[in-house]
Formats: structure tokens, sequence, C-alpha cells
């Protein structure tokens, strides 16, 4: 375990809707950020949040996603300020998930936080207005406020 306000920053890429009890997933990340340090989280995005049974569980996805309110009332919960927030889908974001999938199935999934900021940018310049169906993701950037 890691001592109390040991980082300045964290990231929690494409993992939270792996995670069964994803509110103790965000208290854990809000006791190890210092004071004023910031989470950077991304995840998939859903319309209404559904518990997945096993046998409709992809990827291990343990719900369908999350809500911009459903995800920023935990964030705020765990003590989060959320500042940031990039919603994104259609042809774009279904390349950087093409290009994840390649990396986890070649046993290269240590290499995407070095690639994510450079696919999240790719994906970020897609107008979710224009396209109906393909993935749907959103990036927040949070901060741990310094007065809690």
């Amino acid at each position: 375990a890691f001592r109390d306000a040991a980082f300045d920053k964290a990231a929690c890429l494409e993992v939270i809707e792996h995670v069964e009890d994803d509110e103790r997933a965000l208290r854990e990340l809000y006791r190890v950020l210092r004071p004023g340090g910031r989470l950077v989280l991304s995840t998939e995005a859903s319309a209404e949040v559904t518990p997945l049974a096993v046998h409709t569980r992809h990827r291990d996805h343990v719900r369908s996603g999350y809500t911009r309110e459903g995800l920023e009332g935990k964030l705020r919960a765990a003590g989060f300020r959320p500042e940031r927030w990039i919603a994104f889908r259609g042809p774009r974001a279904d390349k950087v998930f093409a290009v994840e999938n390649a990396f986890v199935s070649r046993g290269l999934a240590w290499a995407l936080p070095a690639v994510f900021p450079v696919l999240w940018s790719i994906a970020r310049f897609d107008n979710p207005s224009e396209h109906k169906n393909g993935h749907h993701g959103q990036l927040v950037a949070a901060v741990r406020p310094e007065d809690r």
C-alpha cells in the first residue's frame, strides 16, 4: 500500500469500469494524492449505468459505463473536484479503441500510458454531435482540493 498523499498526479485510464467497488477505488486514488494533486480518468460513457451479468461482460467490464452525472457524483463523493470533461465518440474514438485492443492483445498493455496522450488527442478532435454510432468515452481531469 502507498502512504497517504504520496503522489502529485494519478492516471486511471480505462480501468474504473472493470472495478466492482468503483467508489472504494476512487477513495483510494483520493487518499494517495496529495492536496492539490490531479487525477486524469477515462472510461466508457453510457446513457444509463447498467451492472452487467457475468455472461454479458465485455472485456471484464462490470458495468456498461457511466453517465457524466453519475461519474461526477462518484468523483465528488470521493472528495475530488472535477475540472475538465471531454466526451468523444465516433470514427476517431473507434480508432483509439482499436489501437488499445491491439496493444492489449499483443501483451503490450504496459506501453499504453506512454501512447494514451496521443490517442486521446486524436479522439478529442472528433465531434460527438456528428456521430450516432461507435464507441463512447469520456476523459475527466479532477483535483484533490487543498482545503479538505
